[in-house]
């Protein structure tokens, strides 16, 4: 896995939030990664894999609470996904994925601060444990965002 990464609309358009990589990826490349992974078609719930340079992203759209101040409070779009490279075969990743929103959404924090925070424990996961995020297996991931999302959260994900 190349990377992990949270991209959302912000008031300036889709913008990457999170990312934690191996390597280095220049700013552009980040936008354009965001660009790509919140289409305008897209739905709450949609997986998205799309192509950029020699790597495609992979990732989920979730609809999630306002995470910007000002005057629009209404709930925003973000996508939380990874980066893989081209050859590898994407399903897996979508259902971890889809996995991860679940599991959020079930115990109230699909938010932007706890997805933030998982950016960087993902992707430092071991390879072969990537995988392994479905129901019925323990993955440990510790969580500490807010003391109650934190919580859930963290529970949360050791209950997959």
């Amino acid at each position: 896995m190349l990377g992990v990464f949270l991209a959302g609309l912000t008031k300036l358009g889709p913008d990457t939030i999170a990312f934690s990589n191996g390597k280095h990826f220049t700013d552009e490349l980040k936008k354009e990664i965001a660009m790509k992974s919140i289409p305008m078609s897209g739905k709450e719930g949609d997986s998205v894999s799309v192509s950029i340079q020699d790597f495609q992203a992979v990732s989920r759209l979730l609809l999630v609470p306002a995470f910007e101040s000002g005057y629009d409070q209404r709930d925003s779009f973000v996508a939380f996904g990874v980066l893989i490279s081209q050859e590898t075969n994407p399903t897996a990743y979508n259902s971890m994925l889809k996995t991860i929103a679940s599991v959020c959404s079930k115990y109230g924090c699909l938010d932007v601060p706890s997805l933030k925070e998982l950016v960087p424990k993902l992707h430092k996961l071991p390879p072969n444990k990537i995988l392994e995020i479905k129901p019925g297996v323990d993955v440990d991931i510790s969580i500490d965002t807010t003391p109650t999302s934190g919580d859930r959260l963290r529970n949360a994900l050791k209950s997959l």
